[in-house]
């Protein structure tokens, strides 16, 4: 299997549960062919505080295709995204290939070249540099 550039994103959210909102935006991107998912789990603490982990395994969850099961997520993951949750919140742990880059990533690599340096520029941050120069994204 030759695969694209790899990324893990642990994204919070205020419920127990995920908005099926997020869940469809998410499945559309996945149905446009720009990513595939190669690991999902949700992580949720309770009331309690106790820690409970939902594994997902290859096919259709929720709208979202799951195409190849990778275990890059170790429970040990999954603990430290646990404790980092507050009371009846949970987690969604993603890890999926970035398949729009999967011929650049390849081509830089065979020429010899590297990642040198990665950065995920935050939401607002983005947001308020396009609305300082007026751009419209």
């Amino acid at each position: 299997m030759t695969l694209g550039p790899l990324e893990m994103v642990v994204i919070a959210f205020p419920e127990e549960r995920i908005d099926p909102k997020v869940i469809s935006e998410f499945a559309s991107v996945v149905a446009g062919g720009a990513v595939t998912i190669v690991d999902l789990l949700v992580v949720r603490k309770d009331a309690a505080g106790e820690v409970s982990v939902d594994e997902f395994d290859v096919g259709d969850i929720d709208g979202l295709t799951l195409s190849e099961k990778l275990d890059l997520v170790s429970a040990e993951d999954a603990e430290a995204v646990g404790e980092g949750l507050d009371p009846e919140t949970c987690a969604a742990v993603i890890v999926f290939e970035m398949t729009w880059a999967k011929a650049f990533a390849h081509a830089v690599g065979a020429t010899g070249g590297l990642v040198a340096f990665r950065m995920s520029i935050p939401y607002d941050v983005a947001e308020a540099a396009a609305a300082a120069v007026g751009a419209d994204l």
